[in-house]
């Protein structure tokens, strides 16, 4: 039993790292695709691209932790 849940934290941890790399390029692709847009359509553009990884966890992880009280 213990190994199955050692072999759980793994998958889940290496899982959570992979997330972080098409994210970031999926937003970066995003926000040069905004560059190319003239100024009221370039603000809407940004708007609808999602935040940042670091961000995006720490929002996250508090819900997680308020879920939790």
């Amino acid at each position: 039993m213990k190994f199955n849940m050692l072999i759980f934290i793994i998958v889940v941890g290496l899982s959570s790292c992979a997330n972080q790399e098409p994210n970031e390029a999926e937003r970066n692709s995003k926000m040069l695709k905004c560059e190319s847009l003239p100024n009221p359509q370039h603000d809407e553009c940004l708007q609808d691209i999602p935040p940042d990884y670091n961000k995006y966890d720490q929002e996250r992880q508090k819900l997680l932790k308020d879920k939790s009280k």
